[in-house]
């Protein structure tokens, strides 16, 4: 076996293993798709009964399992909303069930990879940009939802509506829808070619898309010293060079997908063409009713085929993604060459003492100011007036 498949697969199922905590969301939503596609073949007969209903009215009649012969041509209009409001119910259980694990897996994803982070040494982050990081934790995490919700869901209910047509065509004409299979090889063979390219691809854009976001985040974080020296020419040129080369590659990948979609578009519609060429060859006995069935059930086969032809540009861009983010959890944290010692804890309090503390000593009292002093007053003898000092 190829070694890219085999590297594919491996990390698809380390991918899967985000899916697993979420495997009752992910049971509903494929009782969801299994609603839905049952719905597809249910119109082919209810359009069968009422053209067979409009030309004869005994060939609309149908016996129901406790022997009761009951006309359904009355009743077509009904059906058909009961086949839609039943296959409404299909779709919004697939897609909630699909949404949920798609919210499950980013956020899960994302947790270990930021836990991750914090134990990188410094030199991870002095060698690697940091846009780039960044990029891995927001962009590359959240395009791992088309590899495990979006591409899987277009695989089991496409799948299952061209499963559940393929039935009821062999059930009504063996012999033309034969006719029919004989193409799905054909597309089988397409979609193998253009995965290789599909998925190189999608690398190639992931890469633009982490320089694009590397380079913009280093210009707002510097953009003082960008500023300061005159460079904000050359940054502009830098990130002109980077968008243009992401939006080449974009292009390229829509390229390789579009092509590939017409292709098997056309395959499938040159078996439709020959099967109408083998209704006109091959009718026999069959009543109109039944060949207009059988071409509207043949008819809505592109569209599943078409959106199945598709998936391997989503499994592409989701596995790219999940390359990506896997890389950084494959970085050796920092080893632990230290040891740690926990700060050492305050002493115990003191055990409180039965003995009363001595009563707290009176305040002292601040000496006095020293006031100025007056010279002492001569003393008069008696019989004379002392003369008043004059005031100082």
């Amino acid at each position: 076996m190829n070694a890219v498949p085999d590297r594919d697969l491996a990390l698809y199922r380390r991918l899967w293993r985000y899916v697993r905590p979420y495997y009752g969301a992910w049971a509903i939503a494929l009782v969801g798709f299994l609603l839905f596609a049952s719905g597809q073949p249910m119109l082919a007969v209810a359009l069968k009964y009422f053209v067979d209903g409009l030309t004869d009215p005994q060939l609309a009649r149908v016996t129901l399992p406790w022997g009761e012969s009951v006309n359904l041509l009355p009743w077509i209009p009904l059906i058909l909303v009961a086949v839609a409001l039943w296959q409404g119910i299909g779709t919004f259980l697939g897609q909630y069930g699909m949404a949920k694990v798609a919210a499950g897996v980013v956020h899960d994803l994302r947790r270990d990879l930021f836990a991750h982070l914090l134990t990188l040494p410094i030199a991870y982050f002095r060698d690697h940009d940091s846009g780039r990081t960044i990029s891995r934790l927001t962009h590359d995490v959240t395009m791992t939802t088309t590899a495990v919700t979006d591409a899987v869901r277009v695989l089991v209910r496409e799948g299952l509506t061209v499963l559940a047509l393929l039935l009821y065509l062999l059930w009504s004409n063996w012999r033309l829808t034969l006719a029919l299979l004989i193409v799905l090889p054909l597309i089988a063979l397409v979609v193998r070619h253009t995965q290789k390219r599909l998925r190189q691809a999608a690398r190639a854009l992931q890469e633009a898309v982490g320089e694009l976001t590397g380079l913009a985040t280093e210009t707002v974080r510097a953009i003082s010293d960008l500023r300061a020296f005159g460079a904000e020419t050359r940054i502009q040129e830098r990130f002109a060079a980077a968008n243009d080369a992401e939006e080449a590659r974009q292009q390229r990948l829509a390229r390789i997908a579009a092509r590939q979609t017409a292709f098997t578009q056309l395959l499938t519609f040159t078996a439709m063409g020959v099967v109408l060429w083998l209704v006109l060859q091959l009718r026999g006995d069959a009543t109109v009713g039944e060949l207009v069935a059988y071409v509207s059930a043949a008819g809505l086969l592109p569209k599943p085929l078409r959106q199945l032809s598709e998936v391997g540009s989503r499994f592409a861009r989701g596995l790219a993604g999940a390359e990506s983010a896997f890389q950084l959890l494959d970085t050796p944290p920092e080893p632990e060459t230290g040891h740690y010692a926990p700060p050492h804890s305050a002493p115990p309090p003191a055990a409180a003492s039965t003995v009363s503390p001595p009563p707290p000593s009176p305040p002292t009292r601040a000496p006095p100011a020293l006031l100025p002093t007056r010279s002492p007053q001569p003393r008069f003898s008696t019989g004379t007036h002392p003369t008043r000092p004059h005031p100082p």
